[in-house]
């Protein structure tokens, strides 16, 4: 901290928060002896984190060349080598990472370090960590991934598939005929225990072919039966058509046409998005080996999306130009969150808060407008709307909008429709508060066009 510019008090006001920690085990009713600790930050402390980067930075920041990377996420650190000579560099890379952690109080755990060697039929010599040598994996799981030295991905289909399992027989468990959960309860589970894991694996599945695909759709068959209600005759086909449920390879088709536009045009990964851009360009006659810039760039061009990729970063309108400093501002925003949660309160002290609300924002002879967005949580279906005295308007958006983007859109259009016919002062309500934080924050980050509109 000291050596970017922190001093005084606060610098001070750190020394004495982490210095002088001590801890105690608590076993079967008797505590142990207090013990101080050495280094580290208080466990869940909501500074930590901040701190914890701090002083990770000066690792992840030895970037030595564009064929080696230090990736970092916590305290898991990876070293990525490609290209010519990638051993020898992983190797000049590592002994440049242990001398920063020995300055910075760091220790490596020689037992959990792993190395990983990509299309090798032997290992290559091994790499050292303080004489002691860091064994070669066949397979290794890096924040939740099982890779293998193939890129093949077949034993963690198999390990999503024994996951998936495993949660659907609780789905079972919930859905019993005594006392078992509702509809929207099993689907709720069901989307965020069981179809998360193959979300969550949909950038690897994506180079995976169709036909290995067919392991994954017994627990998800299963899970929509058990929340169907449905007999074992029932067709598959039939079941997802009904709970609005597509197969796992469209799944992972649809994430993956999703994100990975999203994904390319990020600044980081710019020499990704270039091999695909040239993966885009070849003859699938000349050039037959399945890579995943070629697999993406295929998927891509399937579904008309290759554009996407050449197309710029989110820009304000052509003719916007942001007003000087010293003219004020012609927009307020009034962030008022409610007293307890909304689950918590009655419906008479809703309605109370409401109207406070209502009352306490309108000046006189001003246009009042509601606004509102919200996403179908079955079809992916968007829409937004605003009332006025006088005007309703509806709008259908894009599917795979968020509920941000649709509050924001109702709100443009609400100042739309209040400049064609309104001439003085403009009230809006909107019960999103992030659309609200968005609007109020000094700098665009994301949907800058809709943004500099409103």
């Amino acid at each position: 901290m000291t050596s970017k510019g922190f001093r005084g008090h606060l610098l001070s006001w750190v020394g004495q928060y982490l210095q002088g920690r001590t801890a105690a085990g608590c076993f079967q009713g008797t505590i142990s002896a207090f013990k101080n600790f050495e280094n580290g930050t208080p466990q869940g402390g909501i500074f930590s984190p901040l701190l914890f980067n701090l002083l990770v930075e000066k690792l992840v920041c030895l970037q030595a060349s564009p064929q080696v990377q230090v990736l970092s996420y916590a305290d898991d650190i990876a070293i990525v080598a490609t290209g010519p000579n990638h051993v020898a560099r992983a190797r000049v890379m590592l002994r440049r990472l242990l001398t920063p952690c020995t300055d910075l109080g760091l220790i490596p755990n020689p037992v959990k370090t792993k190395a990983m060697a990509f299309g090798y039929v032997r290992p290559p010599d091994p790499l050292y960590i303080n004489d002691t040598p860091v064994p070669w994996v066949h397979r290794f799981r890096y924040l939740g991934m099982l890779l293998d030295p193939r890129l093949t991905f077949f034993p963690y289909i198999a390990s999503i598939r024994v996951k998936m399992s495993s949660r659907v027989n609780v789905i079972r468990a919930m859905a019993g005929r005594s006392c078992g959960a509702g509809d929207r309860v099993l689907r709720f589970f069901y989307t965020s225990a069981v179809r998360s894991c193959l979300d969550y694996a949909a950038p690897c599945l994506l180079t995976v072919p169709p036909s290995s695909l067919h392991p994954l759709e017994t627990a998800p068959n299963s899970a929509i039966r058990t929340l169907l209600g449905a007999p074992l005759w029932a067709k598959c086909v039939c079941l997802r058509a009904k709970a609005f449920v597509c197969c796992v390879a469209e799944r992972v088709v649809q994430l993956g046409v999703g994100h990975l536009p999203t994904l390319l045009r990020r600044a980081e990964a710019v020499p990704l998005a270039e091999r695909v851009r040239q993966s885009l360009h070849q003859d699938p006659l000349l050039f037959q080996r399945q890579t995943w810039p070629s697999i993406v760039a295929r998927t891509l061009g399937e579904h008309g999306l290759a554009h996407w990729l050449m197309a710029p970063t989110d820009l304000p309108a052509p003719a916007y130009t942001p007003p000087p400093p010293w003219r004020p501002c012609s927009v307020v925003v009034s962030l008022r969150p409610l007293p307890a949660k909304k689950s918590l309160l009655t419906p008479h002290e809703l309605r109370r808060e409401a109207l406070g609300r209502i009352a306490g924002a309108v000046p006189s002879q001003a246009a009042v407008y509601y606004t509102d967005g919200s996403v179908h949580h079955l079809t992916g279906a968007v829409g937004a709307a605003f009332v006025c005295e006088g005007a309703t308007a509806l709008f259908h958006l894009s599917d795979g909008c968020s509920s941000t983007q649709a509050e924001l859109v109702a709100i443009s259009m609400a100042l739309l429709h209040a400049e064609e016919t309104v001439a003085g002062a403009v009230v809006v309500h909107s019960d999103s508060m992030s659309a609200l934080q968005t609007i109020a924050h000094d700098r665009c980050i994301d949907n800058v066009r809709l943004l500099i509109s409103i």
